[in-house]
């Protein structure tokens, strides 16, 4: 098992529009575990874990968003796997 993990933030009209709800149901489609959180700049921060070529296939949804979404950047970082995590979690 290879797994790994990245930070995303998704900038654009991401807030108020069900990013979070649709980013909790595409982690927990694909099986992935970590959280998401709005910030206060209107961004939405994202932290994920799971195989490199699902977190690929996660980030393609990210980019996408809820209809009412408008997504104008995903600056995804990787990051080292954390096992902390047994869901995917609205924070």
């Amino acid at each position: 098992m290879n797994s790994s993990g990245i930070n995303v933030i998704v900038s654009g009209v991401v807030q108020m529009v069900g990013y979070r709800w649709f980013a909790v149901n595409s982690a927990k489609e694909l099986h992935l575990t970590g959280w998401v959180k709005n910030l206060e700049n209107g961004t939405v921060e994202l932290r994920a874990f799971g195989q490199k070529g699902t977190l690929d296939a996660f980030i393609k949804q990210l980019s996408i968003g809820p209809m009412l979404s408008k997504v104008t950047n995903v600056n995804v970082q990787g990051i080292e796997y954390e096992s902390t995590y047994k869901d995917f979690l609205l924070r």
